[in-house]
Parts: structure tokens; sequence; C-alpha cells
């Protein structure tokens, strides 16, 4: 798979999970670029939405504790009631700081999760996005329940 030039990806291309925290005060659009939702579609086919069997305050809390012991996350908006988690990974070799949120709603019977993870430097985040929302998840979708370490 080639690596597109794009550095926000989201797994809900029609209504784009918002990063409020971080874009009210920075002046930057919150919407995806144009040009990305055909770039995500062909590069990261894969990125769906986790359905989960749970109610979404479920997975809303299993999320939650996950991502409070996720290496390298910062927190910064936790809201139960929205049914969404926002933070900051900081990454390992340059230290860059890349944005995401993750939004939980009800689907059926179960939690419908969609992530989004952008970039706040450069034009290509060379698929770092992408495995950040793949990543996550993989272990949420693995666990029952999550514990602190």
């Amino acid at each position: 798979m080639a690596i597109s030039r794009i550095n926000d990806i989201s797994t809900d291309l029609e209504d784009v999970p918002e990063l409020s925290w971080r874009m009210a005060d920075s002046g930057h659009q919150n919407s995806l670029p144009s040009g990305f939702k055909a770039l995500i579609r062909q590069s990261y086919a894969d990125l769906v939405p986790l359905i989960l069997p749970v109610a979404p305050d479920v997975a809303y809390q299993r999320a939650h504790r996950l991502a409070l012991h996720w290496p390298r996350w910062t927190m910064v908006r936790a809201d139960a009631d929205a049914g969404v988690l926002e933070g900051y990974e900081t990454t390992r070799l340059f230290r860059f700081k890349d944005d995401f949120v993750i939004r939980f709603r009800a689907e059926g019977d179960g939690a419908r999760i969609d992530m989004r993870s952008k970039s706040r430097l450069g034009k290509s985040d060379l698929g770092v996005n992408a495995k950040r929302i793949r990543a996550f998840f993989e272990v949420l979708r693995s666990v029952d329940d999550v514990h602190p370490r």
C-alpha cells in the first residue's frame, strides 16, 4: 500500500469526529482538507468504525481506561455524556504531537466507535495516524475489561 500525502485520518468520512479542544483556539480547520476523503478511501480502506457488542457507555469506559495507560498519550478531554475522548500522542523520535479524538455512539444493540488522528505538522504522516487507529482498535476489540498496569 502506498502512503498518501495526508496527515489527517478518520474512520468516519461523512460525519468526521471533531477535534474540539485543539481546534477551538488554533484557527485550524476542523473538517478534513479537500481531497483527503478520496485518498483515505484509496489508501486506508480497512479503517472503518469499530462496532462492539456492548452499550456505548461501557465501550467508552473501557476505552477511557485503556487510553489513560496508552504509551505517550496525554488525555485532554474525557466527556462521558458526549461520548468523546480527546488527547494527543507525543512521538518517540522527534517529539511531534499528533491529536486524536475517539467518539462513541449507539449502533443497533452495540456501540460504534469512530476515531480520528491528525498530525499537527507536515503534509504526510508516513502512515502513523492510520497505525495509531489500528493499534488502539485492535486492543480495544480484544479486551472485555481494562485494568491499570
